[in-house]
């Protein structure tokens, strides 16, 4: 990844960017510029834990965990979970107080736009 300076797009829910920019804003000493810079750090840290698990387990890679949820979630409830284990790693490894009632909310939001109806 070294070197590289090509930058890439891909979507994010709108009620997720507007958590992040809430948070930014709320929080400079946390020291992201954009909300950019917050996400690239979050997929970072989740790849390196990624590839930890892969590591301990024996696996060669984390295609798995870090497919498409769509494919990779068999339940409402399994994503929900899911959605909850990465918010509550990321905001903890940056020592950011969750607001358990909104965390519920927006793992909702996702759950209904990304299971079939």
């Amino acid at each position: 990844m070294a070197g590289r300076n090509k930058w890439s797009r891909v979507s994010i829910l709108t009620a997720l960017l507007d958590e992040v920019d809430t948070l930014l804003e709320n929080n400079p000493q946390l020291g992201y510029p954009s909300a950019s810079s917050f996400v690239n750090d979050a997929v970072r840290r989740l790849l390196e834990r990624c590839r930890g698990r892969a590591e301990e387990s024996g696996v060669g890679n984390c295609k798995t965990t870090i497919a498409p949820l769509k494919t990779t979630v068999s339940s409402k409830q399994t994503l929900k979970a899911f959605l909850r284990e990465v918010v509550l790693a990321t905001a903890g490894e940056l020592q950011i107080k969750v607001d358990s009632n909104k965390l519920d909310e927006i793992i909702m939001a996702v759950t209904q736009k990304l299971s079939p109806q």
